[in-house]
């Protein structure tokens, strides 16, 4: 199976406890990358950084609806 048909099979049991449980291991997977990342001697950390990009993109795809940013240009108006 392809990874985005993986992807959207995982997506339709996404109010389920298991993809909760697997979406906050992976939240918590990528922040222990990052705390490694900031001690790691330098030869492990294009690892790391490669971990943390695999592992952002991995949740980004499992949330498609996560919320957009909102850019403010600094103005009072709307």
């Amino acid at each position: 199976m392809e990874y985005k048909e993986r992807l959207s099979e995982l997506i339709l049991d996404k109010d389920s406890s298991c993809f909760r449980s697997f979406y906050y291991l992976f939240m918590e997977l990528l922040e222990s990358a990052r705390e490694r990342n900031d001690y790691a001697p330098i030869e492990e950390v294009p690892k790391i950084q490669g971990e943390i990009r695999i592992l952002k993109q991995l949740l980004k795809d499992l949330n498609p609806t996560a919320s957009k940013r909102v850019h403010y240009d600094g103005g009072f108006g709307g």
